[in-house]
């Protein structure tokens, strides 16, 4: 019923003088909870603006599948379906969405296409890592898993630890059957373990035995998504659905070209902090405000 309100209330702004008249089509992958929330929240900030006339369209709801589509100024691209879809119309700007980096870096270098700006789901690492600073201040040095999508973040890992105070231990993996043995020899010298998102190490069937061993360790895992903090992780940094679609209309609005999104991959601007009080409290660790913690973040990013 809302999507239905939301597309009524953008044919009604067609035909009203105080709407612009740049056309956004928003495209979405597939129906369900986290690009649902994406999509409603994007067009009711839209329809709040008042500065376009948008169209909401699911993949499933073209008339000839595997045709892009066209007519719009621009195509807000919901998911890596529709961000696939949309990057083959190569005449319209596109503004990708709820993609990792990975997945945007590998659509950049395979479509050519310039004309495609990313807002993706993956944190700054000096976010997640101050965040691990805030969590565990005593902690000397921090270590991390990297797999196959996360590997080139290595180096820019272990240099922004150092940057902050911490040292680093570091492996990387390219079979699962690494990662237990890799996780020993990291836990017994390390404080904290940083789980990155890499669905080669962090997966359904590894996520919980690495929480297990790092517990047995004693050590804090910082998670990279609310669901893994309520499996066991102490704290993440994280952005909702409607978070990045706030950020996407923000974007959109700051615009004069929509050409100008350029192939830039934007992290998240807007986030939030979960924490375990119960695992931080097993953990001898002090419990901590989220919202104060996000807002030390904040604080510090503005510094910047």
């Amino acid at each position: 019923m809302r999507r239905m309100l939301y597309l009524c209330m953008a044919l009604v702004c067609g035909h009203v003088g105080a709407c612009a008249a740049a056309e956004i089509l928003i495209l979405q992958s597939r129906a369900g909870e986290v690009q649902d929330a994406f999509v409603e929240t994007l067009a009711g900030q839209l329809q709040a603006d008042g500065k376009h006339r948008f169209h909401i369209q699911s993949l499933t709801d073209l008339p000839q599948a595997g045709v892009p589509p066209a007519g719009a100024d621009v195509v807000v691209a919901v998911g890596a379906a529709a961000c696939r879809l949309a990057a083959k119309n190569a005449g319209t700007p596109v503004l990708a969405a709820l993609i990792s980096r990975q997945e945007a870096s590998d659509l950049k270098e395979r479509t050519g296409n310039r004309q495609i700006g990313f807002i993706v789901l993956d944190q700054p690492l000096r976010r997640t890592l101050r965040l691990t600073r805030l969590i565990a201040p005593k902690a000397t040095r921090v270590s991390a898993l990297f797999g196959a999508a996360t590997g080139p973040e290595e180096s820019a890992f272990q240099k922004i630890a150092t940057q902050i105070g911490l040292a680093t231990a570091t492996a990387r993996i390219s079979d699962e059957s690494q990662i237990g043995p890799s996780l020993d020899r990291l836990l017994e010298t390390s404080d904290v373990l940083v789980a990155l998102p890499d669905g080669q190490v962090f997966n359904r069937d590894t996520a919980m035995s690495i929480l297990l061993t790092s517990y047995r360790y004693r050590r804090p895992v910082i998670g990279f998504s609310e669901a893994y903090v309520r499996a066991g992780a102490i704290a993440a940094v994280f952005s909702t659905p409607a978070d990045i679609a706030h950020q996407a209309a923000e974007w959109l609005n700051e615009l004069t070209d929509y050409t100008q999104l350029a192939g830039q991959i934007r992290a998240p601007r807007h986030f939030r902090i979960t924490v375990n009080g119960r695992v931080a409290e097993a953990l001898g660790l002090d419990q901590q405000d989220p919202e104060m913690l996000a807002q030390a973040l904040r604080a510090e990013e503005a510094r910047r």
